[in-house]
């Protein structure tokens, strides 16, 4: 295990037990992580404890942080918004980030004494509402043509009240603008129009659509048939937003988001179904970029927050109880300044509106799977293996080497091979031990490891990516002995397959490296892992039968059942050369009265 800088040690002797936001730094004094925290002195020090590590963040971050500092805040909820604010500015490597933000607008309503609607590529904290990323960006338009027809909203730049034009634009002539500018409508009747877009924008529509009716039947009363039918093509309008939603709860006071996210390495995609009275308005969506490995409340905090700020509804679904906190339930308050519920629905329309989110989730990250994958050639499995590792070159080619037994008679190995994750079975190799007596699985390692490196040598082999042992830190530093005995090039990557927790061992490495059971990296692994398990447990399998094959002639011997002619078989091969053994010999295999019974048997057989 690396030392602790001793920047970093003393830094770790000054820290608070307070809140705050803490920031890593690497040996350039470039931040690299920024982190919030409940206690600062509790949850830094948890990176540089000695002894396995929580979380993969505490495996990749302590070996490379030169420095700390940190910014203390009266709360959580405080240090998470801080939080958000820092990583946006520093765009530190090793946090959560938002991919394709910049691709899906944003809906912007102003703050000004005549706010207007806009469209915005970027979240800022100028006090400002803002409603998306829109993945749809006809709709968003769309959306917006209605809310200037019907809410009579500015589209000018001009800085009212200060700064006027001098008349009326276009917009105010046509009727798409109260024109403000001129003094036709005053502060207050057109906030009036801005709380309507501010509405439809967060699917409050039921009370636009009672008012626009009721204007419409006033006018038409009156006689004023011209008026009540501007009023019906607006009615109209703020309809057809509805109309085009393709799914309907039924119930027009559901007003809700569900959420799901799905992870896949180092990519994430996160979906929020947003259903306002009983409709369903909006999906807004994000991938992100994920470094490290994180709980998944944590992830989960990160990715809303990444998403950005929106007035949402009191009521948000999750699929698990892992993905709520107590904090993101406070974030979501202070975003939408009433109180939120977090839920987690187990059966009915709730439940599978959440299924419906997760479904949308699944599909956009295996998208941006497919994206990165053709973008860098390489399987995602290897490429996150490849950072997880921290290896120089992708492991394309990885051997895989496993022992099995029978009570330590028939130790064999076998040697499983996959090519960016596919097996390549016409390299899959085959080894009976030969020099390890009784039940040594480190030392049938070491030796099977061995012969296939002199063998690799002597025959001019192109050398695998890297040699994956079945088992601990037992197994690898034993196949690490093997391989550097052998002449095998000093920085050959090896790492080993723990069962326990299935978690990665390195060589020099005093953590284990714990990821996700999602992780392609893993999953890759383990499918090479237990393809090598298989292909040993046939041939010992195979080479059981034929031991007993071969020594069926004395299965009538008394005392001699098939564990004895498996022992017998393994100490001499043949009948013939068990039949020549001294007494005392076989005496020595499988006990002194069986000895005695088969040298009478052969006996009776002349």
């Amino acid at each position: 295990m690396r030392p602790v800088p001793p920047l970093v040690a003393e830094k770790l002797a000054q820290l608070p037990e307070s809140p705050g936001v803490y920031l890593m730094k690497d040996d350039r004094g470039k931040i690299i992580y920024i982190g919030k925290a409940k206690i600062l002195k509790n949850r830094v020090k948890s990176y540089f404890a000695e002894g396995p590590k929580e979380h993969r963040a505490a495996v990749l971050l302590a070996p490379v942080v030169a420095d700390i500092d940190w910014i203390v805040t009266n709360s959580e909820l405080s240090a998470l918004v801080l939080e958000a604010q820092l990583v946006r500015r520093h765009m530190p490597y090793f946090n959560v980030d938002l991919k394709d933000d910049k691709h899906y607008p944003y809906l912007k309503v102003t703050k000004e004494p005549f706010p207007r609607v806009v469209v915005a590529r970027r979240v800022a904290n100028d006090g400002a509402r803002y409603f998306g990323p829109y993945a749809d960006v006809r709709a968003m338009r769309r959306t917006l043509e209605v809310i200037r027809r019907i809410c009579l909203v500015r589209e000018c730049s001009w800085k009212l009240p200060e700064k006027r034009p001098d008349r009326p634009c276009l917009a105010a002539h046509i009727g798409r603008c109260g024109a403000p500018c001129a003094g036709r409508c005053g502060e207050e009747e057109y906030a009036k129009g801005v709380q309507e877009a501010v509405d439809i924008l967060s699917g409050r529509r039921a009370a636009i659509v009672r008012e626009l009716k009721a204007r419409m039947e006033r006018a038409s009363a009156e006689r004023k048939y011209e008026e009540a039918a501007r009023w019906r093509d607006r009615l109209f309008d703020v309809q057809s937003l509805s109309l085009r939603q393709p799914v309907d709860l039924g119930d027009a006071k559901s007003s809700l988001d569900a959420v799901a996210l799905r992870k896949s390495g180092a990519v994430a995609a996160i979906v929020v179904m947003e259903w306002r009275e009983g409709c369903l308005v909006e999906r807004r969506q994000a991938e992100l970029k994920c470094p490290i490995e994180q709980p998944a409340d944590e992830l989960m905090l990160d990715a809303m927050v990444a998403l950005g700020p929106r007035v949402g509804a009191r009521l948000v679904l999750f699929e698990d109880e892992e993905s709520t906190s107590p904090l993101l339930a406070q974030w979501l308050e202070r975003q939408t300044g009433k109180r939120v519920r977090l839920a987690v629905p187990r059966r009915g329309l709730k439940r599978d509106l959440v299924r419906m989110a997760a479904e949308n989730a699944e599909m956009l990250v295996s998208q941006a799977r497919a994206r990165w994958e053709a973008a860098s050639s390489l399987p995602m499995p290897v490429a996150e293996l490849q950072e997880v590792l921290g290896m120089a070159k992708p492991p394309r080619k990885i051997v895989c080497f496993d022992i099995s037994h029978l009570g330590g008679t028939n130790t064999v190995a076998s040697m499983s091979v996959t090519m960016d994750g596919k097996p390549l079975k016409s390299e899959y190799r085959k080894f009976r031990v030969k020099t390890v007596q009784g039940i040594d699985d480190f030392a049938s390692m070491r030796e099977v490891v061995g012969r296939r490196a002199r063998r690799i040598i002597e025959e001019g082999l192109p050398w695998p990516d890297l040699f994956l042992i079945d088992g601990g830190e037992g197994q690898v530093s034993l196949a690490r002995a093997a391989l550097r005995e052998a002449g095998a090039p000093e920085d050959l990557a090896l790492a080993g397959l723990a069962k326990e927790n299935e978690e990665i061992v390195v060589p020099g490495r005093a953590e284990r490296i714990v990821l996700d059971r999602r992780s392609p990296a893993l999953q890759m692994l383990q499918r090479t892992r237990d393809e090598a398990h298989r292909f040993a447990i046939t041939f010992q399998r195979q080479s059981r039968e034929k031991s007993l094959q071969i020594f069926a002639s004395i299965a009538d011997v008394p005392g001699v059942g098939p564990r004895t002619r498996l022992e017998l078989f393994r100490k001499f091969r043949t009948i013939e050369a068990l039949k020549a053994a001294p007494e005392e010999e076989v005496a020595k295999a499988v006990g002194a009265a069986r000895a005695r019974a088969l040298r009478e048997w052969f006996a009776s057989r002349g």
